[in-house]
């Protein structure tokens, strides 16, 4: 029953219009009382109107006990201007009833009223001219003048169109639409617009329900287009957006190209071609002919077609027959050409090209270890061209070959190995209308691809006689047995005793009877039963066009074999019989290792035999592993890292010196030709870095307090002693030490008179490990008493701060952050018997030095205490940021770090602003992002200005 509506549809993702529609439908929704007299109309009692979710009305009334009508004719017009909208009659033959009906005619946006008009036909055949006024009734339905609102939908129809022709997209084109009420399939208004300036039309404001697009015939550009038209729903749960797609071909050429390539080799095609006939002017073609084409639409190799007349059929396509050709590097699509004996032209017709078997080796696990329930797993490797659509695609087959339904949609996402679980089913329930299962792809524009690869149902058993014994047909003396499956093959691929897996298959040879499945057994010497392995359950439909197709079953790794199993049989079975003896191949196992260990290192995971890949950690000092691996019985041979070995018997591999990781490969080799293939991945362990740190440090000719920790020494020497000998040692014998700027541990340096400065520097050899570490031994070799006393400096230094000291050079200047409010200032003389003052101040080195924001001057003053003549002064001048005057590379890091103003920044928050968009920016005024500006922000972040990662 059709019940007035009282409220706007619930349409999930919506909610931002709900008030809005609320409103609109409670206006389209009211309770029709007519404006007359009365409030039913005579020979209906009750009479409502409502509007449903398709913006139709309906009709809802009692029909009395005593009505002598048969006919209900309703009227729609305008509210204002009284055009008839449209007609509907209905028959009423049941007094006494309740009654619902829906007027399938669509109505534009507005306001309109109703007539309803009750009559008995017989008597009145014409409503309109009756013969007695008594005979009908007539009641008109306004909502007191208000009216009735049908309100604007809320979807849009996108009609984008194409059309070939030399000149490309056309603008203009006349595309009509029809709205088609219900399924009765009338049209209730026809609306003609033109297209956009890209092709296309746009309709919006549409409720859901039934459409017809039409672009009728047209000329353009000197070639004739036929008619072209298409239907469409658009359902209550409908996106807002429909899109349908016109793709206009000329009248005069050959259109929709399609082919199936029927050559199982890669890189090769064969098979048939069709394309539809051009529809006028053929008879100017003299010769049609195929190429390939790349992605870009360039024309490659012609495709090889059979020296013979083309065939046309019944339906208006030709077909012609391909022979093997070899598939041109590049080649994505068939294109059909026409030559008119002069030129040679490009057509509408063309297709995709696919190089079959596009998916090798898909098939059907059961994933249930229980017998006779079935949990299909579908496992497929990654196809070939797999770029050139966009999902994978499941469908069940029809029954009895009729259309397969999709059931479900993987996209193509690169991986190497897909898998999708199917509904569990339970084989008892299985019969000869069985549906099986196809793999397929889906194309960029939602088409499927036209190569589908069978995927048959297998009922995975476990080996305690499951499967009934083979059951002969008991007609088979008089010639009716079945025939047993051929060209059994079988490759073991689990290398663990007493177990196999990998792919049986088989040629089904029972042509004249279907099989509904085939029984997998496992068989002793005698050719007798030892146990079950699986029940295959075969649909014809699978195969319609092959006598002898070929079928597998992929058998699970770990099936374990029974005791006495030395065969694999399969029979044919049709209904209850079974064929007379089975198809069989024999079982080899395939040979693995029973063992393997390597030392010195840790191996993950521990080792099983069907585990393949190993990873060891080494020392990262180590430079050879001890490899010991033993076969299992199915072994025969064995290599590590290439070179035969005895099994069980340890052998030597040299690890790649100039890598951190050595593959060794370890191949096991049987007597069913499968080699087994295990892979042990040698790492060495990453090294901790070189410490930078001395370990010892000595002279000859004074003795020092070494502290690690202690960068700089003190020590003085009399006059006589004109050579001193540095020994130091590195804390990490890996690190590189310098004395005085050679890379040695032992070194005699030559003493002047005065002050004399050793450096020990400690680095990293290793690439990619930067920095150093330096020490500093202040030596002082007293002056003869009758030498002047030297004013010079032999040292300055600023901490925080770098500033680049010569004794020569009396002028230093040096800017730091504005949160630096203090520096330390070191100096050593290079006479001791000189003074040092600091601003006219005793000097005590090292010595705290407080900092105002802006400029500091200080003034080290170095002078003979027995002369005041003889003195030197060095100027040191530090400039302590303001915070509002911070450079624009600092202002930049702080915003994008976070930094507080005037703070120092930690290394992380500098790694993090040199890898961010913000760095990338002109810093040195020469218009364009280079190394120059990366320069700059490095100068700009002096040492002084960073703290670890960790502060």
């Amino acid at each position: 029953m059709n019940q007035p509506m009282r409220g706007y549809p619930d349409r999930s993702g919506r909610c931002s219009l709900l008030l809005a529609a609320g409103l609109l439908m409670l206006m389209a929704v009211l309770f029709l009382r007519p404006s007359a007299a009365g409030a039913s109309t005579p020979n209906l009692n009750q009479l409502e109107v409502g509007v449903d979710s398709y913006f139709l009305f309906t009709l809802d009334y009692e029909v009395p006990a005593d009505s002598t009508a048969n006919k209900i004719r309703v009227q729609v017009y305008s509210l204002t201007g009284d055009e008839l909208q449209f007609t509907e009659t209905y028959t009423s033959y049941s007094p006494g009833s309740h009654q619902s009906r829906r007027l399938y005619t669509p109505l534009s946006p507005g306001a309109y009223k109703l007539r309803v008009t009750t009559y008995n036909n017989l008597v009145t055949p014409d409503p309109d001219n009756p013969a007695s006024p008594g005979d009908i009734a007539v009641t008109v339905y306004d909502n007191h003048g208000s009216g009735y609102i049908i309100s604007p939908g809320d979807r849009t129809l996108q009609v984008p169109v194409t059309l070939w022709s030399k000149s490309g997209l056309q603008a203009g084109i006349p595309i009509e639409i029809e709205v088609m009420g219900g399924n009765e399939g009338f049209y209730s208004y026809a609306s003609f617009l033109s297209s956009a300036a890209e092709g296309g039309a746009q309709y919006s404001g549409l409720p859901p329900g039934y459409y017809r697009i039409v672009i009728p015939a047209f000329a353009a550009d000197g070639i004739q287009y036929g008619e072209e038209s298409q239907k469409l729903r658009i359902s209550e749960e409908a996106d807002d957006l429909i899109i349908s797609s016109f793709e206009l071909s000329p009248e005069n050429l050959p259109t929709q190209l399609e082919f199936e390539d029927t050559d199982l080799e890669a890189g090769y095609i064969s098979g048939e071609i069709s394309w539809e006939a051009p529809q006028i002017d053929e008879d100017t073609i003299q010769e049609y002919r195929v190429y390939f084409e790349n992605a870009a639409g360039a024309k490659l190799d012609s495709v090889p077609l059979v020296a013979e007349p083309v065939n046309l059929d019944q339906y208006g396509y030709y077909w012609i027959e391909v022979l093997r050709a070899i598939v041109p590097e590049g080649a994505a699509w068939l294109q059909l050409y026409i030559w008119d004996g002069v030129n040679e032209q490009r057509t509408p017709a063309v297709v995709k090209l696919w190089d079959v078997p596009v998916i090798p080796d898909a098939h059907l696990e059961d994933d249930s270890p229980a017998s006779h329930v079935i949990s299909p797993l579908a496992v497929w490797p990654k196809a070939r061209a797999e770029s050139l659509f966009a999902a994978y695609v499941i469908s069940r087959a029809g029954q009895y070959g009729s259309e397969s339904e999709i059931v479900a949609r993987i996209p193509a996402a690169n991986a190497d190995q897909y898998s999708y679980g199917l509904p569990q089913i339970t084989a008892a329930g299985l019969t000869e209308a069985y549906q099986g299962y196809y793999l397929g792809v889906e194309l960029e524009d939602g088409t499927l691809g036209p190569v589908q690869v069978p995927l048959l149902l297998a009922d995975r058993l476990a080996i305690d006689g499951a499967l009934p014994e083979p059951l002969p047909n008991p007609y088979s003396e008089a010639g009716f047995s079945y025939a047993a499956p051929q060209n059994v093959t079988f490759l073991d691929t689990d290398p663990v005793d007493g177990q196999i897996g990998g792919l049986l298959t088989w040629t089904n040879e029972e042509i004249y009877n279907t099989p509904t499945a085939f029984d997998i057994y496992f068989m002793d010497s005698s050719n007798q039963v030892v146990g079950s392995l699986a029940r295959i359950f075969y649909d014809r439909w699978v195969f319609p066009d092959a006598q002898r197709p070929t079928v597998s079953y992929r058998i699970p790794d770990h099936t374990p074999v029974p005791d006495g199993a030395v065969t694999i049989g399969i029979y044919t079975r049709v209904a209850e019989y079974t064929s007379t003896v089975p198809g069989t191949v024999g079982i080899q196992e395939r040979g693995g290792l029973a063992s393997l260990i390597v030392t010195p290192g840790t191996m993950s995971p521990a080792f099983s035999t069907g585990t393949l890949s190993y990873t060891v950690t080494v020392p990262s000092y180590a430079d050879a592993v001890e490899v010991q691996a033993a076969g299992n019985q199915a072994a025969t041979a064995l290599s590590i890292n290439g070179i035969i070995a005895s099994s069980g018997v340890s052998k030597t591999v040299l690890l790649n010196p100039t890598s951190q990781v050595t593959v060794i490969p370890v191949d096991v080799y049987s007597a069913s030709g499968q080699n087994t293939e295990y892979s042990i991945t040698v790492v060495k362990g990453t090294p901790a870095p070189v410490s930078l740190e001395l370990g010892s440090l000595s002279l000859s000719a004074a003795s020092v307090a070494f502290d690690p920790a202690q960068k700089e020494y003190s020590v003085a020497v009399t006059g006589s002693v004109y050579d001193i000998t540095v020994t130091a040692a590195p804390s990490d014998n890996r690190a590189v030490l310098n004395i005085n700027g050679t890379q040695t541990g032992h070194k005699t340096v030559h003493l002047t008179e005065g002050m004399n400065v050793i450096t020990v520097t400690v680095s990293s050899p290793n690439e990619g490990e930067s920095g150093s570490d330096t020490y500093r031994i202040y030596v002082y070799r007293a002056f003869s008493v009758d030498d002047p006393v030297s004013t010079d400096l032999a040292g300055l230094s600023v901490t925080p701060g770098t500033i680049h000291f010569d004794k020569n050079t009396l002028y230093y200047s040096l800017s730091v952050p504005a949160g630096i409010s203090a520096v330390s200032v070191t100096a050593a003389v290079y006479d001791l018997r000189a003074e040092v003052e600091m601003n006219q101040q005793p000097f005590i080195s090292p010595q705290a030095l407080e900092l105002e924001t802006g400029l500091n001057l200080f003034a080290i003053t170095v002078k003979d205490p027995n002369n005041a003549a003889n003195y030197k002064v060095y100027l040191l001048s530090i400039t302590r940021e303001d915070t509002a005057q911070e450079s624009p590379v600092r202002q930049a890091i702080r915003a994008a770090t976070g930094s507080e103003p005037g703070a120092k920044i930690r290394l992380d928050a500098l790694m993090q602003f040199l890898n961010s968009p913000s760095s990338r920016q002109d810093w040195n005024g020469d218009e364009v992002f280079n190394a120059d500006d990366l320069s700059v922000i490095l100068q700009e972040t002096d040492p002084y200005f960073i703290v670890p990662a960790s502060s």
